[in-house]
């Protein structure tokens, strides 16, 4: 399962492994 964040700018950043 990996987390999902967005920013402001439209950049979406997922990490994976928390």
């Amino acid at each position: 399962t990996g987390s999902q964040a967005y920013f402001g700018n439209g950049t979406k950043l997922t990490v994976l492994g928390k």
